[in-house]
């Protein structure tokens, strides 16, 4: 009878026949007395990626942090090493293509290589280097960062270590990027904030820590030439503190003539989720006609707040009625700062980044874990950023949905049988299930060891209701199966040695057997 083969890949300091100098002349090699001793396979280091030839799972492909990339054709009693090409020998992720399994992608510290021959020769890609797309991989976040579509080998999608996700259809000689992070601006606000004036208004990321009365945050817009506001009577804003967050004291600040004098407004207290108007008289600033810079200062008061603030409408007002107002920020464009900026003076912390509110929200430039192409449909692609969640993409990515799982998103699992089958992995939130293509999510982790992080979850493609997962915790490993579609789980985490395909330490382990260290990645 025909069984599947479940292969678990970690983080283990074994693997092929790699050898390092242990003694030898410090002038030369003699000979006769020069001894050789294992070092492990991947020449010591620690493997991250695998991949399974999907019509004949005699070949199998690893890549390690150390030496690049092995191969075995006969399921993993011999390896050697296919570097041929390989610009760079840490590879912590690949894709195979089913269409053509002598095709695979790997991704390096420094973007991705290509081989058409299972690896007997790698091409790089250079619009994947640092240098252009910087498509790389990050360790350990990128678990299956890259995605072949299962029909056409030409079409592959990269996920890096800076949140970037980009798709190629030329095998990787030219990459656009996709807007993923769209879909965090399309989606409902639990508590939408309408302008104080125009369409929109600046948003400024402000960070303050308990009891620190010394520094505060400042927006500033700096002038290279003075300018002359002869004939201007007020400088004015609004301001905007969100729904729970502390009183703020926020001044309106000029400064003017050779001295760069500074001079503020009264300071104005914030009120939780209304605008406020600041407003700062101007007859009597030092030097009306050469204005250097213009500031909105915020002082938390001693309070601890992480999150952003509205600032709005910074106009400077004139005496006579019928001149039109100087704006100096509306912010109405996204992607447009209008000339402001953060300060960077060391008493002015707090304020970190501005962005417009019809710009999307600052992201952190955290990794993705996984681009999963829909073995059942190609047009069907989802994305897993680590602290970001899940999106979905119905049509190769051309537009994209936030889906409600957690955020700790790794590693989604999808069923040729039926496109609306997915398993998801979380992280310490777990395995989570959908039934609808994504819809609607249920959490399926009874029997999971909560200490343990899932990283990698598969799909039995032979039968849906058997289910295989890797978790870790620190450099601990664990493997789970499920054999009633996620219900419930058994893990185990002391394997017997192969000690065949991996001669390495073949001593100390008691009865053959090792408990597994940090598992990376899972194959069928």
């Amino acid at each position: 009878m025909k069984t599947n083969r479940l292969n678990l890949f970690g983080i283990f300091s074994a693997a092929a026949a790699s050898m390092v100098l242990a003694t030898g002349s410090a002038h030369g090699m003699d000979s006769e007395n020069t001894r050789w001793t294992w070092c492990g396979w991947g020449g010591g280091g620690y493997f991250w990626s695998n991949a399974i030839d999907p019509v004949n799972p005699n070949i199998m492909y690893l890549g390690g942090d150390v030496v690049g990339m092995y191969k075995s054709t006969d399921r993993g009693k011999n390896w050697r090493l296919i570097n041929n090409g390989l610009h760079e020998y840490g590879v912590y992720s690949m894709a195979i293509s089913r269409s053509n399994p002598k095709v695979l992608y790997a991704m390096t510290p420094n973007g991705v290589a290509r081989t058409d021959n299972g690896g007997e020769k790698w091409t790089p890609l250079p619009e994947t280097f640092k240098s252009r797309h910087n498509l790389s991989s990050h360790r350990p976040g990128s678990v299956r960062a890259l995605a072949v579509d299962p029909v056409n080998p030409g079409i592959v999608y990269a996920g890096s270590a800076m949140g970037v996700v980009c798709k190629s259809t030329d095998g990787g000689m030219t990459w656009s990027e996709l807007d993923y992070l769209s879909a965090l601006e399309s989606g409902d606000s639990p508590d939408p904030v309408a302008p104080a004036s125009g369409d929109g208004f600046m948003w400024a990321a402000f960070k303050s820590v308990a009891n620190d009365w010394k520094h505060s945050g400042r927006i500033e817009k700096y002038y290279d030439k003075g300018q002359d506001w002869t004939g201007m009577k007020e400088l004015t804003s609004s301001f905007y503190a969100p729904s729970g967050a502390p009183t703020f004291k926020v001044a309106l600040v000029v400064q003017s003539g050779a001295d760069w004098k500074w001079e503020h407004s009264a300071f104005v207290d914030s009120k939780a989720g209304e605008w406020v108007d600041l407003s700062f008289d101007l007859s009597s600033i030092n030097d009306i006609k050469d204005i250097r810079m213009v500031h909105v200062w915020v002082m938390a008061n001693g309070a601890a707040f992480n999150g952003e603030l509205g600032i709005d409408a910074v106009r400077v007002k004139p005496q006579d009625s019928s001149r039109s107002d100087i704006v100096l920020g509306e912010w109405d464009t996204a992607g447009a700062n209008e000339g402001w900026r953060p300060s960077k003076s060391a008493d002015s912390p707090f304020i970190t980044a501005i962005r417009s509110s019809l710009a999307p929200a600052t992201v952190a430039k955290d990794p993705v874990g996984s681009v999963v192409v829909s073995e059942a449909d190609p047009s069907l692609v989802f994305i897993c950023h680590r602290k970001l969640g899940t999106f979905r993409s119905k049509n190769g990515g051309a537009a994209w949905e936030l889906l409600d799982t957690p955020k700790t998103s790794i590693n989604i699992s999808t069923y040729k049988g039926d496109p609306k089958l997915l398993y998801g992995a979380f992280d310490k939130a777990g395995v989570w299930k959908s039934v609808d293509g994504g819809d609607t999510w249920t959490k399926f982790s009874d029997g999971l060891n909560a200490n343990y992080g899932v990283r990698e979850i598969r799909i039995n493609p032979k039968n849906p209701n058997k289910v295989h997962l890797i978790a870790v915790s620190s450099w601990a490993g664990i493997y789970y199966g499920s054999d009633d579609g996620g219900k419930t789980w058994t893990g185990r985490r002391s394997f017997t040695r192969d000690y065949v395909g991996n001669p390495t330490e073949p001593d100390g382990h008691p009865g053959g057997k090792k408990d597994l260290s940090a598992c990376t990645n899972l194959a069928i």
